[in-house]
């Protein structure tokens, strides 16, 4: 005995219609990946909007095989939560840091020094560099 094929006689329209949904659905959902931290990360602070130099603010992160951040982020108080900014950048090190022991990875073990972030009052967002005034993490460093 055969398996009975799964019709809806009366209502066919509604049947494709629902198919169409369903496909559509899963397609979504196939694609809705979360994206790397990495990737949060400078989405989150790609847009580093200040009024002062004391908005702005830089971020380390990753890990260089010699140790040191492999990177500098530069970021906003007036548009980021320095909580979540840290919390993905400690996934972004410990991933580096994996990638780097298990391949045996080597640097130069040269140093990166952190440029500081200052206002651009032309364009009203934050840069990296700021000479003396660096400012990194919380306003209270």
């Amino acid at each position: 005995m055969s398996p009975l094929p799964l019709r809806f006689p009366h209502r066919p329209a509604l049947f494709r219609l629902a198919c169409a949904l369903g496909i559509a659905v899963l397609a979504g959902c196939s694609s809705a990946a979360p994206e790397p931290p990495l990737l949060q990360l400078q989405e989150l602070t790609s847009t580093p909007r200040c009024s002062a130099d004391m908005h702005c603010r830089t971020l380390p992160v990753g890990a260089r095989a010699c140790g040191g951040p492999s990177r500098y982020l530069v970021w906003s108080t007036l548009v980021n939560r320095e909580e979540e900014l840290k919390a993905l950048a400690a996934q972004v090190t410990a991933q580096e840091k994996a990638r780097n022991a298990a391949s045996g990875r080597m640097s130069t073990c040269e140093m990166l020094v952190d440029p500081g972030a200052r206002c651009d009052f032309a364009i009203g967002q934050c840069v990296a560099g700021g000479g003396a005034s660096v400012r990194q993490g919380s306003p209270s460093q």
